[in-house]
């Protein structure tokens, strides 16, 4: 593995507090690859041999059943990809296919494994990791059964805006498909929904979203930190 990568390594929230035991096998076996959009990397009901992190990019992790598919979650940098799997050295539920050109590094199971054993930086991190995505899951299953759908949009529109430093236009990351299966809708639901939404002063233009009456889309969105790790509070934002 290269220096570079090594150094990027080190940074990731996973890795900065291994020790470098760790830190050495890691770059000894591991390796950083970049991948275009739409190459599965890891597959449903498959036991991973390999842990992947989100350096830069972003991977869709999706269930399927009886010819439907349905998108889980969406992982972006610096983040890693279904780590409880290899933990726990068990089957896949979700596939995961890369969303954008994505770099990631891969570092073999067992390596991921011994170090929860041998590095107590390391495992707290997996720790911290794992209760992290527990707690994403609980936020998801709340948004999913307390909010309509038009109220799920706006919270994922709101959150997008003020991931953007509350910009007027935001790039919608990926496609229409994936953000209605990621908000338990269907496309032609989604669509409905757009609609609704342009009453509260957001306009779907094709690739872009443009945000014209923030606190019409405020009032509709209810934010919560309850369920919204991303709320207008914790960005310092009030309604005008």
């Amino acid at each position: 593995m290269r220096p570079e990568d090594v150094a990027r390594i080190k940074t990731l929230p996973l890795f900065k507090d291994a020790n470098e035991d760790t830190l050495r096998q890691v770059a000894s076996v591991g390796f950083v690859q970049v991948f275009p959009s739409g190459v599965m990397l890891q597959e449903q009901g498959t036991r991973p041999d390999s842990l992947y992190v989100v350096i830069e990019g972003s991977v869709e992790v999706a269930g399927h059943h009886r010819g439907v598919d349905a998108t889980v979650e969406v992982i972006r940098a610096p983040l890693p990809v279904v780590l409880s799997a290899v933990i726990a050295d068990e089957a896949l539920l979700a596939s995961v296919t890369t969303l954008t050109r994505s770099t990631l590094l891969m570092t073999p199971a067992q390596i991921v494994r011994n170090a929860m054993t041998t590095d107590v930086g390391f495992a707290a991190a997996v720790a911290r990791e794992l209760s992290d995505q527990c707690r994403r899951t609980i936020r998801e299953l709340h948004n999913q059964k307390l909010r309509t759908a038009t109220e799920r949009l706006a919270n994922w529109v709101l959150a997008a805006h003020l991931e953007a430093h509350e910009s007027e236009v935001i790039e919608l990351p990926f496609k229409k498909r994936v953000l209605a299966s990621l908000l338990g809708s269907s496309p032609e639901s989604l669509s409905r929904n757009i609609s609704a939404l342009e009453r509260h002063g957001v306009a779907f233009e094709g690739s872009r979203i443009r945000i014209a009456d923030r606190d019409a889309l405020f009032a509709l969105a209810c934010p919560t930190p309850l369920i919204d790790a991303f709320t207008p509070e914790t960005a310092g934002m009030r309604p005008s």
